[in-house]
């Protein structure tokens, strides 16, 4: 027996004579928290690994963060790692997204793709703003996935609307690059505040370009900048043009948007939305062709 299980099993014993056994696995867990707290880390151990060996995910992520860290003796990644795959397979969404990882990077475990983007998909599925953000440079470079930019945005909209440093960086230079997707998310941020400081004609901006490409949700946003006046001067007849063209597609509620602004139009105004929103079209379509 090593001298790191003599000192665990010491504790241990410890434990259950000043405490008398704990049945509930709640309660052991929290005992040792307040034990990793109070960097009484063996300790911790002790308490940990009874639950842990039952499955408890919580109590296996931090067994696996004790081993890494050294917090028992010199670090033990390989141990570490061992609990953190069993944390991981028991859904806990820090440890898919550390897997995930390692999967990724061949970090420990032998490269795989496709357990790295099952891992990180079922962590950033959870809101998990790192597996996002990953989920997006692996779609950004085509990196054990196909390229696919959209997707990419889609990630790093889900991470930076949590904030996430990051994430905002990766989009905003996509928005800066002209991608329409990435315009479209960032102009909802701004719109909001959520992830950047609020402005309405930052916002507004934005999602015109991505209009401009055709999003569907890009072209809604605008109708209702320009109807409400935020971020454009209100104009009735560009508010029915934009929301027009994202009926067409199918926005929801695009379609009774469209029939509120032209309740407050005159005939001739809806003729005219009606009229550009035909030339738009053409235009695309012969731009798109090209």
């Amino acid at each position: 027996m090593t001298f790191r299980k003599l000192i665990t099993v010491a504790a241990l014993m410890g434990l259950m004579a000043c405490s008398g056994k704990i049945d509930d696995p709640a309660a052991r867990y929290e005992q040792a928290l307040d034990a990793y707290g109070a960097q009484t880390y063996h300790q911790a151990e002790a308490l940990l690994l009874p639950i842990a060996k039952q499955g408890h995910a919580d109590a296996q992520f931090l067994l696996a963060e004790i081993y890494m860290r050294g917090r028992v003796g010199e670090p033990d990644d390989a141990e570490g790692l061992f609990w953190l795959s069993q944390a991981a397979e028991a859904g806990h969404i820090r440890a898919m997204s550390m897997m995930g990882m390692r999967y990724l990077n061949g970090s420990g475990v032998k490269e795989d793709f496709v357990k790295a983007r099952n891992l990180l998909e079922k962590s950033a599925n959870a809101n998990n703003a790192k597996s996002q953000l990953i989920l997006g440079f692996m779609y950004t470079h085509g990196k054990g996935v196909e390229q696919n930019e959209d997707v990419a945005a889609t990630y790093y909209y889900a991470a930076a609307q949590q904030a996430d440093a990051d994430a905002v960086g990766r989009l905003t230079a996509m928005a800066d690059n002209g991608h329409g997707q990435a315009m479209t998310f960032l102009g909802l941020m701004y719109k909001d505040g959520v992830g950047v400081e609020q402005h309405a004609q930052k916002a507004a901006e934005l999602v015109l370009g991505g209009a401009e490409q055709n999003i569907a949700m890009a072209q809604y946003l605008v109708s209702q900048a320009y109807g409400t006046g935020q971020g454009f001067e209100q104009d009735y007849v560009k508010a029915h043009l934009w929301a027009n063209l994202a009926a067409a597609q199918g926005y929801d509620g695009a379609e009774e948007r469209r029939d509120v602004w032209a309740q407050l139009m005159t005939p001739e105004q809806i003729a005219q939305a009606q009229s550009e929103a035909r030339i738009w079209n053409e235009k695309f379509e012969s731009t798109a062709k090209e």
